[in-house]
């Protein structure tokens, strides 16, 4: 029993990462609701594999990246680089709410760098529901209000290069969500924060400048039709 709220919590933060990324990127969720439990739970029992039973939690975190981009390169039909880069934003913004809560308790002394390490106790349980939290509610914000950023394209697409902007982001995440958990592992708190706010801001840049691209694209693609009808 002493193992259940791992395996809860675990597959809530598998929830909170794919409904948050998916919110920010405007993406179709419901339809898809049961697989993505099934993905929770699956990614909850390999978590516990890794952490506790095979003794590797710095590989845990930067392999559910990757089976997660899978998911939504399988299942949402994302293009790969697409699916990538949105879910390291995704995980970069979960990283720096459970680091955000970190530094809470650390100020009030309620808790030290330990912590980020334990697999398991009731602040490390609270740090996971503080970024659970914040997540849904973001993501609630984001679809209530239809925000969020509109340039993500599906497999079936045509016509969409590859951008070698979002491509290089998606392997700055990846290392930096990789380097993060390593300097967990090494009490390097400071390191930490920086890297996993850093992470997201360059992710939330390159979305902005590929949503203005897209505008532009998609206005200069309606001119050109434009002329081509009057002449």
């Amino acid at each position: 029993m002493s193992s259940v709220p791992y395996f809860l919590f675990g597959a809530l933060d598998v929830i909170a990462i794919v409904t948050l990324t998916s919110k920010m990127y405007k993406l179709p969720l419901a339809k898809h609701l049961w697989k993505i439990i099934l993905l929770a739970i699956s990614l909850s029992c390999f978590s516990y594999l890794m952490r506790v039973v095979f003794e590797v939690p710095q590989f845990d975190f930067p392999a559910q990246y990757v089976l997660i981009s899978l998911f939504f390169i399988l299942v949402l039909r994302v293009k790969y680089y697409h699916a990538a880069f949105i879910v390291g934003a995704g995980a970069s913004m979960f990283l720096s709410l459970q680091l955000a809560a970190y530094l809470i308790f650390a100020t009030f002394g309620l808790a030290d760098v330990g912590i980020l390490k334990n697999n398991a106790g009731l602040y490390v349980y609270l740090l996971q529901f503080f970024a659970e939290l914040c997540c849904l509610v973001i993501a609630a914000y984001l679809h209530l209000s239809r925000s969020g950023f509109s340039f993500v394209t599906s497999a079936a697409q045509q016509g969409s290069k590859l951008d070698r902007s979002i491509l290089l982001a998606t392997l700055l995440s990846f290392l930096t969500i990789s380097v993060t958990i390593l300097l967990v592992y090494s009490g390097n708190t400071l390191s930490i924060i920086i890297l996993a706010g850093v992470s997201f801001i360059i992710s939330y840049f390159l979305s902005h400048k590929r949503v203005d691209d897209h505008a532009r694209n998609a206005f200069e693609a309606y001119i050109e039709r434009n002329q081509e009808k009057r002449s």
